[in-house]
């Protein structure tokens, strides 16, 4: 069976190798753990940004000492062409990943041993959540609160510059900022502004907005890149997958950390507005079809040659869905409403409602290979719309359309439309007898 693929990057600029090391042990963990549950490659790239050929030469001979007590990952190490800034030091690697899902990680972020496999778990449930947001913790035990709505230029002046009695009088502000209204015990969506430490992307949605902005060098990439995920897919906190982080604020530790910052903050200001307020954002649907019977064990659902089927209780569906599990594909068919016959054994089926330009395939599309589209308007001999061809375009073309650019987005590798609107020709005469010839 086909395993699901996890790429990571970690950017480096003149690391503590001790604590990197501490790092990748976790990681050594997390993964061996979850392999045992799914079939899974995990391939890991740190990015050198260091500019500096004497630290890559330490870099390079130290993480060739430590490949062989990560048996479970495959190890790269990158140089980049400079100190090319966070995010495009993580694109270095995302814009190559051939992966299901991309995760980012801080080399002082240690991942809890279970994070993984509760990750890969949520994600394979959810097939419409384009990143995943952890929970973190300092080294102390203590929460930090890094679910954030979306900042502006009063939330950037209060967490980075002003004096604590300033911080003081506006804390109900930068409580809310930090949602510290919500239950961190419980799962939280939409996040506008996701924590940068350990982002767990779906790596489809992630290459389709470009990874992360290239112009943000450090600061505010991660807000950036989280709202324009929200654009085409949902961004959740889950409270199961924890991690700690060796978190320390830079931001006044010198001239240069500070310039930094306000660049940054400038250049999203200017990207995306907010002085006091900023626009909550608007989190597309989260639709899950509701599945009739035969459902395959979650084994199967992540594995590959998944092939998802519309219009599956149709009569050329139907014949599908018979085939292609006796040929070793595993199938989701897609369907209006409850089949009470036909059924097939070894098929999932999905109850989608009437399929219209808008509707969601996110869950139907999770994990999927391939698409064979059969759902359509076909011949109606007791004609009763208005405006029959406008019915047929909409049925026929808009919805089409719809699923073909949903499953371009969550990396669908081939779409089979079947349609049988020539399957008599270009005419035929009502006075003859149809035949092949």
């Amino acid at each position: 069976m086909k395993p699901l693929v996890i790429s990571a990057s970690m950017v480096l600029y003149k690391a503590d190798l001790p604590i990197v090391e501490r790092a990748l042990l976790a990681l050594k963990d997390a993964g061996r753990l979850a392999r045992e549950h799914f079939a899974l490659e995990l391939g890991l790239t740190l990015v050198d940004n260091s500019n500096d050929s004497v630290v890559h030469d330490k870099v390079a001979d130290w993480l060739e000492d430590i490949k062989a007590w990560l048996p479970d990952w495959s190890l790269q190490l990158l140089r980049s062409p400079g100190n090319v800034g966070y995010g495009r030091g993580n694109n270095l690697v995302i814009e190559n990943a051939r992966s299901d899902y991309h995760v980012i990680i801080n080399p002082d972020l240690f991942v809890k041993a279970d994070a993984l496999l509760e990750a890969v778990s949520f994600m394979e449930d959810h097939g419409d959540v384009g990143l995943l947001c952890p929970a973190v913790f300092g080294e102390d035990g203590e929460r930090h609160y890094l679910c954030k709505r979306n900042p502006t230029l009063l939330i950037m002046f209060l967490r980075s510059f002003a004096p604590l009695w300033i911080r003081t009088k506006f804390s109900s502000i930068v409580e809310k900022f930090e949602m510290r209204d919500c239950d961190y015990e419980k799962p939280i969506h939409p996040i506008e502004y996701p924590t940068g430490c350990f982002m767990f992307f779906r790596t489809a949605p992630l290459q389709a907005i470009g990874g992360f902005d290239p112009d943000f060098f450090l600061h505010y990439e991660d807000a950036d890149i989280g709202r324009r995920m929200l654009k085409v897919a949902r961004v959740v906190y889950v409270p199961a997958v924890r991690v700690v982080h060796q978190w320390a604020r830079d931001t006044h530790r010198s001239l240069q950390s500070m310039l930094v910052t306000v660049r940054s903050g400038w250049l999203y200001w200017r990207k995306w507005g907010g002085v006091f307020s900023s626009q909550p954002a608007v989190e597309l649907p989260a639709v899950a079809p509701h599945i009739i019977g035969n459902s395959l064990p979650d084994t199967a659902l992540s594995s590959g040659r998944r092939v998802l089927v519309t219009g599956a209780n149709g009569f050329i569906g139907q014949a599908v869905c018979a085939d292609f599990p006796a040929r070793g594909y595993r199938v989701r068919g897609a369907v209006r409403s409850h089949p009470d016959v036909g059924q097939q054994a070894g098929v999932q089926y999905l109850e989608m409602g009437n399929l219209d330009e808008s509707t969601n395939w996110a869950s139907a599309l999770s994990g999927v290979d391939s698409v064979v589209h059969l759902a359509g308007r076909v011949h109606h001999i007791h004609e009763t719309a208005a405006d029959p061809l406008a019915e047929f375009r909409h049925d026929n073309v808009a919805i089409t359309l719809n699923l073909a650019r949903q499953a371009a987005r969550s990396g669908v590798r081939r779409f089979v439309f079947v349609s049988s609107v020539k399957v008599n020709g270009e005419y035929a005469l009502r006075s003859a007898i149809y035949c092949r010839q």
